[in-house]
C-alpha cells in the first residue's frame, strides 16, 4: 500500500462507492430522496477529505484496495474537512436519522477508552470490509 494524494480522489470514491452500494450498514444515514449513488459518493468524498486532513488514506499497489488509518484523538481543525463535514451534511445525510445518528456515535464513544492513543482503521479489499481500533501501548 501507499499513501493516497488528493489526486487520488476519484479512484478512492469510486472503489468507495462500489464497496458500499450494498451495505446498508452504511448507506443508512443517506437521504432516501436521491440516487443512492450520489448519496455515496457524497460520504466516500467525506471519508477521503477526513482521512486526508489526518494524513492516513491509502491505496493499494494494484489500485483495487483503499484503506483509511489516522490517529483517533487527532482533531486539528481543517477549514477543507469544515466544508467537507457541512457539504455531505446537507447534500447527502437525512437529516431526519440526525437523532439516530448522534445516538449511534454516543454509543460508539461510550465504548472507546477516554484515553490514549488509539488508531482508528478500516480498509476495503477482495475478502471484505474489516474496521479496527488500535491502542498504542
Amino acid at each position: 500500500m501507499r499513501k493516497a494524494s488528493w489526486k487520488d480522489r476519484d479512484l478512492f470514491i469510486e472503489i468507495f462507492t462500489e464497496v458500499f452500494a450494498g451495505n446498508t450498514g452504511t448507506t443508512w444515514v443517506l437521504r432516501k430522496n436521491i440516487d443512492p449513488r450520489k448519496g455515496l459518493r457524497g460520504l466516500a468524498r467525506y471519508s477521503f477529505v477526513k482521512g486526508m486532513a489526518r494524513d492516513g488514506v491509502y491505496i493499494s499497489d494494484n489500485r483495487k484496495g483503499i484503506a483509511i488509518c489516522y490517529k483517533f484523538n487527532n482533531n486539528n481543525f481543517s477549514f477543507r474537512e469544515a466544508w467537507s463535514d457541512l457539504r455531505f451534511a446537507f447534500c447527502a445525510m437525512s437529516i431526519r436519522k440526525l437523532p439516530q445518528i448522534i445516538s449511534r456515535e454516543s454509543y460508539r464513544k461510550n465504548k472507546r477508552p477516554a484515553s490514549g492513543e488509539y488508531l482508528y482503521f478500516w480498509e476495503e479489499k477482495e475478502r471484505g470490509i474489516q474496521f479496527w481500533f488500535l491502542k498504542r501501548e
